[in-house]
């Protein structure tokens, strides 16, 4: 149980600094797409409760910041696929 308890910490320990080191540039790219700021957050924000989902199974060595770049990527140009299919519904 202790050692399950260590491994639990130091995996929030890294998602922090992930975290940290990682949303200003994220919102950044994210702002390139959708050019809304609560939208870029929240696509930002969604990007890092998938990854705490997945902490257990990704690597964190191997190419993370690439990884969070195409899934803020994808997630914003979903968001985008999302309005255009809205706008086609209204006739816009």
């Amino acid at each position: 149980m202790h050692n399950a308890l260590k491994h639990h910490d130091a995996l929030k320990q890294r998602f922090e600094q992930l975290f940290d080191g990682n949303f200003n540039r994220l919102m950044f790219h994210a702002l390139r797409f959708v050019d809304d700021e609560a939208e870029a957050e929240d696509i930002v924000a969604d990007v890092f409760v998938e990854l705490w989902k997945k902490m257990d199974s990704i690597d964190l060595e191997m190419g993370i910041t690439a990884y969070l770049y195409r899934a803020v990527t994808n997630r914003a140009l979903n968001v985008l696929r999302h309005k255009n299919v809205a706008a086609v519904r209204i006739g816009l």
